[in-house]
């Protein structure tokens, strides 16, 4: 059902945080259900597969109100992180994935699925 989310965090994602950012870690951890929630209420997702998580981010495979196929990534806001939205604006989809939405409150991206259709090097054309 859209807006409805069940996240289970990744005990690695977990541990990855409270290894490199102690007591914030944990808390932006635990935060997590919730800000995932809220992101796919707001933009009426509806999980499409199996939560998956990098170094820093929780990755949620989701599908659109519309049927489309996105991806939900949830990563802390800092220094690292945080011109990513920007460059993917500026990149539009020509050698990365394109940005669809984004909350600049949370830093939640809500980015396009690639799969074998689209060549990221010729923007799909």
């Amino acid at each position: 059902m859209f807006g409805e989310a069940e996240i289970v965090v990744p005990a690695e994602l977990a541990g990855l945080h409270e290894k490199y950012s102690g007591e914030e870690g944990r808390r932006w951890i635990a935060g997590l259900p919730i800000m995932a929630a809220s992101s796919m209420d707001r933009w009426q997702l509806a999980i499409d597969g199996q939560v998956a998580s990098g170094a820093v981010a929780l990755i949620i495979p989701v599908v659109r109100r519309d049927g489309s196929k996105a991806v939900l990534k949830l990563q802390p806001v800092d220094d690292e992180t945080g011109g990513e939205p920007a460059a993917l604006r500026t990149w539009a989809g020509q050698g990365a994935v394109r940005l669809l939405e984004h909350d600049p409150g949370s830093g939640a991206m809500l980015l396009e699925r690639l799969d074998a259709s689209r060549d990221l090097i010729d923007n799909g054309r």
